[in-house]
């Protein structure tokens, strides 16, 4: 009991509770049938159950939304608590059964694990919109860290790694091993994650400065994003030891690769880099291409999003815009002119008409302005046309044009407008008895010849 209070004793217990080598020598000797054992498993189960239940109570209002650093914290309290609680509840163990633990110190290694899954989540998720990051990838990568968990742990790891640094090439007057490789992929994308983020935070601050040009925020977010990657892959690499002179061999081989297969995208990559700068293409700008017409809602290093007024998403290559005609609605003014036609019968007052279809339309706050013209003088009565000025031509019209004429027909009923409709006259030249007589004289003719 004194040495439960003991710093030294709790220094040495804390230094052994890590140690894989002797979790799994004891757990080789164990007797998992022991009461002692049965009664530990059950304290290890309920700590870990209990603890999950408390900590995702206190903590399940807080998303990505609230902010980052505050969200990842929330998402380490269950780990970093497991561990405290674990090592102490471990060490409780040892002193008052006086047997080594083997449950409660399972939880303790598994802490460190799970603190690095929700770690690499939580920046995943900032990282990536979730409609592009999916719960299905996140359970993927999860499932793939666990495995790696129990390859540490039950040792098999460490003579996979073994064999794997056996396996090397020479390669430009260098050894490169199977084990280089798979480290230096896994810290590639682990410097890659960090950059991102980096990029993703470097991306939300240019968002908000409305003082510069929202092209210019998206081309320093791509360059920004570009030279971070690029930096994380030079500076992983020299320190896991794969010197960057090897990967000159492989230079050949990526610029035959650009020259065939891969020019389009390298094509569309500097496309949209052309215009972003050049403002050809801006966010909300409502254009037509290939027979395509939609709103700019999003451009990307490969494609712009054209989003119809119906809903549809067509996705344009980059390389489009600048080999093709592209018709800007709203290149130099967002305000787009859009016509009504209208036919009056024949007797109206055509300057009482023309006062109630202009004030019609600029009743409404999506209408900059509008005029009413006379276009022709129909067989039918006369053909009138309503042009207003549309502020607002991302978004549809199909039921601001509904409210206007709406408004017509009742001011119409009410100045007793007539809106004609298509009348035709059928005139009989001949008198149907006059020719059945006609045609009854014929035949005496013919029968008395």
């Amino acid at each position: 009991m004194s040495s439960f209070f003991s710093i030294s004793a709790w220094s040495d217990f804390l230094q052994s509770l890590f140690e894989r080598q002797e979790f799994i020598s004891y757990a080789i000797k164990h007797n998992f049938f022991k009461p002692l054992s049965i009664i530990e498993f059950i304290i290890a189960v309920v700590l870990w159950i209990g603890l999950a239940w408390l900590v995702n109570r206190k903590s399940k209002h807080i998303h990505a939304e609230n902010g980052l650093f505050k969200y990842w914290l929330s998402r380490l309290n269950l780990p970093i608590i497991l561990m405290i609680v674990g090592s102490i509840a471990a060490f409780a163990w040892k002193e008052f059964s006086g047997s080594p633990t083997l449950w409660l110190r399972l939880v303790v290694i598994t802490a460190p694990w799970l603190m690095i899954i929700r770690t690499i989540m939580v920046f995943l998720h900032y990282i990536f919109p979730e409609d592009k990051f999916s719960i299905h990838t996140a359970k993927t990568l999860s499932a793939i860290i666990w495995v790696g968990y129990v390859l540490w742990l039950s040792g098999i790891g460490e003579i996979a790694s073994n064999f794997a640094k056996k396996l090397a090439v020479p390669i430009g007057g260098k050894t490169i091993s199977l084990y280089m490789v798979v480290t230096g992929i896994f810290w590639v994308i682990i410097a890659l994650i960090v950059a991102m983020s980096i990029a993703r935070f470097l991306e939300l601050r240019l968002s908000k400065a409305e003082k510069i040009d929202a092209n210019l925020r998206i081309v320093l977010s791509k360059i920004l994003k570009s030279i971070l990657a690029i930096l994380a892959v030079i500076i992983t690499l020299p320190i896991i030891g794969i010197d960057l002179t090897v990967l000159s061999v492989f230079g050949g081989a990526l610029g035959i690769g650009l020259g065939f297969g891969l020019q389009k995208i390298a094509s569309n990559y500097v496309s949209g880099f052309i215009i972003l700068l050049d403002r050809s293409v801006r966010m909300g700008d409502r254009l037509t291409l290939n027979g395509v017409t939609g709103v700019v809602t999003k451009i990307t290093s490969r494609f712009v999003v054209l989003k119809s007024t119906a809903g549809t998403e067509a996705l344009i290559p980059n390389e489009s815009f600048i080999g093709n005609t592209v018709l800007n609605d709203t290149y130099s003014n967002r305000s787009l002119w859009r016509s009504l036609p209208v036919q009056v019968a024949y007797g109206s007052d055509l300057r009482v008409v023309m006062d109630i279809l202009k004030t019609a339309a600029e009743r409404h706050a999506r209408i900059e302005s509008a005029d009413a013209f006379v276009s022709e003088f129909a067989s039918d009565g006369i053909n009138l046309t309503l042009g207003y000025w549309l502020l607002d031509p991302e978004n549809s019209t199909l039921k601001l044009n509904s409210d206007i004429l709406f408004e017509i027909w009742d001011e119409f009923q009410k100045h007793g407008i007539e809106i004609p409709f298509p009348q035709r006259e059928i005139r009989v030249l001949n008198d149907f008895s006059e020719f059945n007589h006609q045609d009854n004289d014929e035949k005496q003719n013919n029968e008395l010849q």
